[in-house]
């Protein structure tokens, strides 16, 4: 970079689009303008705003030309407005200066109360006559009344599936006769007797009767 590039004031891009569209004075015309001579970029940056510049112009004047007959029409009748009087302002201008009606006797509260009453009696009538037909209905609708008779009977206790695991039965003892399954007698004659219990408590007993021989015997049976 030169010398004469580092004294040089860098301009900013503020400053450079003040100084292009003539709203910088003295100081700072005077630095944008030195910008300008010597900054390539600054230079760069003058000549694409320059572009646009004349772009925005371009589209606004064709913007204003294609508005122009809508502007005109609208001039035309705001000018018709302001030139023939308005109808309402006139009324309301006539009424103000007519004399003000003189007000009547207002009627008491009793009076209006009265004459209340007489606007709304057939109101009060025809409600009155609803209401009542509709309790005819109502009462005419309504289901006759049902007297329920609950009769309780009582229920045997119920059995358990299982009885016997739950209530034992009681042990009955039960007194069988004697078995006897051998019966050998030497030198004899053997008889085997059951005799039956007198009471419920008694058991059944059993007797074994050895008819033996006169001869002694060392083991008869």
């Amino acid at each position: 970079m030169s010398k004469s590039n580092d004294t040089t004031h860098a301009v900013s891009d503020i400053e450079l689009m003040a100084y292009l569209d003539g709203e910088a004075a003295g100081v700072e015309a005077e630095l944008a303008a030195a910008a300008l001579s010597a900054d390539v970029d600054a230079q760069r940056k003058a000549e694409a705003l320059g572009q646009m510049n004349d772009v925005v112009r371009s589209y606004l004047e064709l913007e204003a030309d294609s508005a122009e007959p809508q502007l005109d029409a609208l001039w035309s009748r705001i000018e018709a407005g302001i030139a023939e009087p308005a109808p309402r302002a006139q009324a309301q201008v006539e009424a103000e200066a007519a004399p003000a009606p003189s007000r009547a006797a207002e009627p008491g509260i009793w009076a209006r109360l009265s004459a209340w009453f007489e606007e709304q009696r057939g109101y009060f009538a025809t409600g009155a006559l609803a209401a009542a037909a509709a309790a005819l209905l109502v009462v005419a609708l309504r289901p006759p009344d049902v007297v329920e008779r609950v009769v309780m009977v009582p229920q045997p206790p119920q059995q358990p599936e299982n009885p016997t695991t739950l209530n034992p039965p009681s042990m009955v003892t039960v007194s069988t006769p004697p078995e006897v399954e051998i019966l050998e007698v030497n030198d004899g004659a053997a008889s085997v007797f059951t005799l039956p219990g007198e009471g419920e408590d008694d058991v059944t007993a059993g007797v074994i009767w050895l008819d033996l021989d006169d001869t002694e015997l060392d083991n008869p049976l």
